[in-house]
């Protein structure tokens, strides 16, 4: 609307006047601002050196500070708009993950208390949930009606999680799949207000701060009487910066012939030693952290798949179980026992049974989110760590995926010779804190479980229950 209103009154001829007018008083700011400039000028040539030396650090200082807080501001917002952008999309791929079986099954209601949840602790203005045919499935709205129109001609274009800026809002967009079938879309629209009440608060400190560290400047440079003395105050700050800051980089300016340059001459000589020194440690330290890196990773990853072996496996489910005992989150540990596989090592050789190994851990990899981890415990066991868990239907969701890209037929190609083979996956599942609230109990429980999900025949998962003790 700006853009047709500047052209509207550009284009008419008696209207032209007043927009070229608007451009006057920024040439009159530039002319005031250049005498100024000369009047401070002509004020500096009566002025001592010592004074015409504090007046222009004085007046540089200032110009840098007010630099660099508009600096910090800029990037201040941009960071927060990222971080708010980064939220938003989190909480919306959070609801489309829950949002997924109530949408298969068309539970509005459920939907609707698992929005309105999210609406209360994420200060949204909007939450809108559109079913596989793009229709509002449910829609919570902050401060009245609002149209959504424009949401509904936009969901079928988009296939991937997103966000956008819109004039006073955030809006996210996160596609809800089941089994790589669309089946609905989640939009989550969030307001600005808070960005711009921190950018206000930080411009208002950062404007005091700034106005503190001119006076402060003033106050130091108003000490400094004697011009002779600048040189060696200055090696002096540079020399405790060396020794605070170990920035032996710095140099010291050993312009002249007199006493002063001629040590600054042999004080940058020294650094320079210190320096060569200081990158040649530091070089070694690096070398040493890296190859200590490498041997942790060796000892923690399963040479055959790269997943965490059986060792990262008993560190990382006891820092879980801890994590899930304080309250700080809930996880769930689900045991793995590939159906058929003992059949794939007789028939075709252990060569082939390896390969499976590594397809079969790449396809539960797909199915896993990002805060979750796949073990190899050892032979066709497998071991997934889930953090964040919501409740039963989710790990059952999950489940029913994971087993359902395991028994894929896998087809082997190697030389001139084609295999095809299939297995199946037994999954027993425990939750820690509400099935067990120690490591060792969380691990009977999932394997009690997984051995019960055998029992009922391949291909099936069981969650565990008090009956299977």
């Amino acid at each position: 609307m700006q853009n047709a209103e500047y052209h509207t009154i550009a284009g008419s001829e008696p209207n032209r006047h007043k927009v070229y007018a608007n451009f006057r008083p920024r040439g009159g700011v530039i002319r005031v601002a250049g005498k100024l400039m000369q009047l401070f000028l002509k004020f500096l040539k009566n002025q001592s050196l010592i004074n015409k030396m504090r007046l222009l650090n004085i007046l540089g200082t200032t110009v840098v500070m007010f630099v660099v807080l508009v600096f910090f501001s800029i990037l201040y917002s941009f960071f927060a708009r990222q971080e708010l952008a980064d939220s938003l999309l989190a909480e919306a791929r959070l609801l489309a993950t829950n949002t997924a079986p109530m949408l298969v099954f068309q539970d509005k209601d459920e939907t609707r208390k698992l929005a309105a949840s999210f609406k209360r602790t994420s200060n949204l203005l909007r939450v809108i949930v559109f079913d596989q045919n793009n229709d509002i499935f449910v829609e919570l709205i902050s401060g009245g009606e609002e149209n959504t129109t424009s949401y509904r001609t936009r969901v079928p274009a988009i296939h991937r999680d997103s966000t956008s800026f819109e004039s006073q809002k955030l809006v996210a967009f996160a596609p809800v799949y089941v089994q790589e079938e669309r089946v609905g879309t989640v939009v989550l629209e969030g307001g600005l207000d808070t960005i711009r009440t921190n950018l206000l608060l930080f411009v208002y400190i950062g404007g005091g701060a700034t106005i503190l560290g001119i006076l402060l400047s003033a106050h130091i440079l108003k000490r400094m009487q004697q011009w002779a003395l600048g040189p060696i105050l200055d090696m002096s700050k540079l020399a405790e910066k060396v020794a605070t800051d170990k920035s032996y980089h710095l140099r010291a300016n050993d312009d002249g012939k007199d006493e002063v340059a001629r040590l600054a001459t042999r004080f940058n000589q020294m650094l320079e030693r210190i320096e060569a020194w200081d990158k040649k440690l530091s070089m070694e330290l690096d070398q040493s952290r890296e190859s200590e890196r490498h041997l942790d990773a060796l000892a923690r990853t399963d040479e055959l798949t790269g997943c965490p072996n059986r060792h990262a496996f008993r560190t990382d489910v006891k820092t879980a179980v801890d994590n899930a005992v304080k309250g700080d989150e809930t996880t769930a540990l689900m045991f793995i026992d590939l159906d058929d596989f003992k059949q794939v090592n007789d028939v075709h050789g252990h060569h082939y049974g390896d390969v499976v190994l590594q397809i079969v851990s790449k396809r539960i990899k797909t199915i896993l989110q990002g805060t979750d981890t796949l073990y190899r415990l050892g032979g066709d066991e497998f071991a997934v760590l889930l953090t964040g868990v919501y409740g039963e239907k989710s790990v059952a969701g999950i489940c029913k995926r994971l087993i359902a890209a395991v028994s894929k037929p896998i087809v082997i190609r190697e030389a001139e010779e084609t295999i095809t083979v299939g297995v199946g996956a037994s999954v027993g599942i425990a939750s820690c804190p509400e099935n067990a609230r120690k490591t060792q109990d969380l691990l009977r429980m999932a394997d009690l479980a997984m051995y019960a999900a055998k029992n009922e025949g391949k291909n099936s998962y069981r969650i565990f229950e008090l009956g299977m003790e």
